[in-house]
């Protein structure tokens, strides 16, 4: 994910993005960070922004294990989206 890639999905997920600042917004935020991440061997993503929808109707026991590595590997932690949030 890139630099901007991580500060759309912090803003949207802290709620600037739609102006509700400190409410964190969780429709389909697994789905979202792992369309970000999920890429070929060519850095290429293999999903859309207009994919996150369908994305997330998939199971939420694998979202969450692709979630919790996209995660890991952006360096966006269970603290950093805490902090998001506040912010």
């Amino acid at each position: 994910m890139t630099g901007a890639e991580r500060d759309a999905f912090e803003g949207k997920v802290s709620g600037l993005e739609t102006g509700q600042t400190g409410k964190m917004q969780y429709l389909n935020m697994r789905a979202s960070l792992v369309a970000l991440c999920v890429c070929d061997e060519h850095g290429t993503r293999l999903f859309t922004d207009g994919q996150v929808e369908e994305l997330g109707k998939k199971s939420g026991a694998v979202l969450d294990r692709i979630f919790d590595v996209a995660r890991d590997s952006s360096g966006i932690g269970d603290g950093a989206m805490g902090k998001a949030a506040k912010n």
